[in-house]
């Protein structure tokens, strides 16, 4: 399966990343060997089955230099048996390239992939229909709108600021491979789980009241952005279709 690639791989791709980052997360805090070889084992899985998945890398090095500081690499010497499992991985493809070339294997050459960069971020329909996915096909105005407001509401909890690196390796992924995320609507699907925790935070700390952090200015700034969003598309986006 994982050479013929006969399957869809996001799902996986999700919940192994979701499993590396959460088991790595534990074993910071506990320090159980466990934790630490199903985060590595998550992390080969999700890597081997998409080689940009390799963002992961970023929110885990902040976790460990978090608790450890510089010792985090000595700290954690079975992820370097991890990366020479991926790389062997990568190796291993690579040779396949060679032996059996193919129009497809384009896609991972450096010089095709920074035309397709500067291309994609150059077209006003890429911009488009990054916003119409994920109004529309990830995350409905509701989900969007909650997304947004635990953006901007304070962070009450320490361990959020992982959660903000990880947002930002999943941007860093999107800019490496921009026409595949605008020719896919799926690759929406490594912010869900982000959106999920901004928007649990969200809803949590509306459903505790009017505090000092969410004032009412931020709630008219919410609910003004939700009629904007809302009011050309609500009834499609909330309707189920006739079969």
């Amino acid at each position: 399966i994982y050479l013929s690639r006969s399957a869809h791989y996001e799902m996986a791709i999700i919940f192994f990343s979701i499993g590396a980052l959460y088991s790595f997360y534990r074993w910071t805090e506990t320090e159980r060997f466990s934790y630490a070889l199903a985060a590595n084992v998550s992390f080969i899985f999700a890597v081997l089955l998409k080689i940009p998945n390799a963002y992961l890398l970023l929110p885990l090095f902040f976790m460990a230099y978090q608790r450890w500081g510089m010792g985090c690499f000595k700290k954690n010497w079975l992820a370097f048996i991890s990366l020479g499992v991926v790389l062997l991985g990568q190796g291993w493809l690579g040779h396949l390239r060679e032996i059996a070339p193919h129009p497809h294997w384009e896609h991972f050459s450096l010089d095709y992939n920074l035309k397709s960069i500067m291309a994609t971020f150059s077209a006003g329909e890429f911009y488009k229909k990054v916003y119409t996915d994920a109004l529309h096909y990830a995350l409905t105005p509701f989900g969007l709108t909650f997304f947004v407001l635990g953006l901007i509401l304070p962070s009450r909890h320490a361990g959020e600021k992982m959660v903000w690196v990880w947002l930002g390796s999943v941007v860093f992924f999107y800019i490496l491979i921009p026409e595949t995320f605008w020719a896919h609507s799926y690759y929406h699907i490594h912010y869900l789980p982000i959106a999920a925790i901004f928007s649990a935070k969200a809803v949590s700390m509306l459903s505790a009241g009017l505090t000092p952090h969410v004032t009412k200015k931020t709630l008219a700034v919410v609910g003004a952005a939700f009629v904007l969003l809302s009011a050309r598309y609500a009834v499609s986006f909330y309707t189920i279709p006739e079969a």
